[in-house]
């Protein structure tokens, strides 16, 4: 089995109480039709040849967008999660992030932010 499907299938196991909140309005294309995935790996070849993944929390292939939740661990990590975005926006990724408690207090306000951003993309 490969590496990443392994990770992402035990992250899907144990998704914190905020991404479970946003994938009951994510999933069975519950939110204006579209197909997300859950803890989707996505493969990106890097300049030196090598093949590198990044387990994303949500995607929507339809649009290249990839939703991230951050919880307080994120805080640590702030350079780790910039240059990986980086590396994604090269490939034509967009992110959205939100926080467990935009997640947990604002989730209508996060779900706006989303289509929104579908809106654009469809102009």
């Amino acid at each position: 089995m490969k590496t990443s499907i392994f990770f992402a299938r035990k992250l899907r196991k144990n998704q914190t109480p905020s991404e479970s909140r946003l994938w009951n309005v994510l999933r069975n294309r519950n939110f204006h039709n579209l197909k997300f995935k859950r803890q989707k790996p996505i493969n990106v070849k890097q300049f030196n040849e090598k093949t590198r993944f990044y387990i994303v929390d949500f995607y929507c292939a339809q649009y290249k967008l990839i939703i991230e939740i951050d919880g307080t661990y994120h805080k640590y990590f702030k350079q780790h999660d910039k240059e990986r975005e980086e590396i994604l926006s090269i490939y034509g990724f967009h992110i959205l992030r939100f926080t467990n408690n935009e997640i947990n207090s604002k989730l209508e306000d996060c779900l706006d932010v989303i289509l929104n951003y579908i809106s654009i993309k469809k102009e």
